[in-house]
């Protein structure tokens, strides 16, 4: 892969005019970088990261993409980073809710498995390398490992979808307490959003029952999720009307 091409897969995907195919390879990117314990803010692992699918899901070519990066000039380098960043950019006004919600230790939904196992095998994601050793080291046979991927990608696109609903409730809510900033965990096995709010540099963090928003998506049930908006609008009043009334303590008579 030459200096040009690798522009060009920066460019194509992290900056894609079109609005659907930039949020899924952004998702997808931050995704990979968060299983391997990484960090999207980092150009070098971000390009490492896009470049280890090289045109989304699919086994890796007989030239590995990365190892043309690797050999890269510095001043190439430079370039290349410098692009990834303005993306960058970019995605984080376009999807703030990609970089500050965060789904972790979840399982694959029964739907889901379901869903994939009547995928026809010549529409299952192909396995990377590693996936296939894995797969022979288990005994089981790729068409069946990739249903498991793939049933676990439909998981993490359905979680997902929850935890940047709870950001966009929360930050809706901070509003009128000048929020700045929202963070969410969506823990799926403790079924919590664990909620961090900035104002300023000061954060206030509690926990939400993550069935207060995942529930009434689930039953398209508009009333509930109206009462999901105003529990979370009454816990965002309620933890910051705490440190007003110490203040009002320590300030009165």
């Amino acid at each position: 892969m030459t200096f040009e091409q690798i522009v060009e897969q920066v460019q194509s995907r992290l900056c894609a005019q079109n609005r659907q195919i930039r949020e899924a390879e952004w998702r997808r990117l931050l995704h990979g970088l968060r299983v391997s314990g990484r960090r999207g803010e980092s150009a070098e692992e971000g390009i490492i990261e896009l470049l280890s699918v090289v045109g989304g899901r699919g086994m890796p070519p007989s030239t590995p993409p990365i190892g043309s990066y690797q050999h890269l000039s510095q001043d190439q380098k430079r370039q290349v980073h410098r692009r990834y960043q303005q993306c960058l950019e970019a995605a984080q006004r376009d999807f703030p809710y990609l970089f500050h919600a965060v789904v972790i230790n979840f399982p694959a939904w029964p739907a889901d498995v379901a869903s994939a196992g009547r995928v026809a095998s010549r529409d299952l994601p192909r396995l990377t390398r590693d996936a296939q050793m894995e797969a022979k080291e288990w005994g089981i046979p790729n068409d069946e490992f990739a249903r498991g991927v793939l049933a676990k990608q439909y998981s993490a696109e359905r979680y997902s979808f929850y935890a940047e609903r709870c950001w966009y409730l929360l930050m809706e809510a901070g509003r009128e307490h000048s929020v700045d900033k929202v963070d969410v965990i969506y823990d799926v096995s403790a079924g919590k959003f664990f909620c961090e709010l900035w104002r300023g540099a000061v954060s206030k963090r509690f926990a939400l029952d993550a069935r207060l928003v995942s529930e009434p998506f689930e039953r398209g049930d508009m009333a509930a999720l109206d009462h999901a908006k105003e529990s979370i609008r009454f816990a965002v009043e309620q933890v910051f009307e705490q440190d007003e009334h110490l203040a009002e303590l320590r300030t009165g008579p």
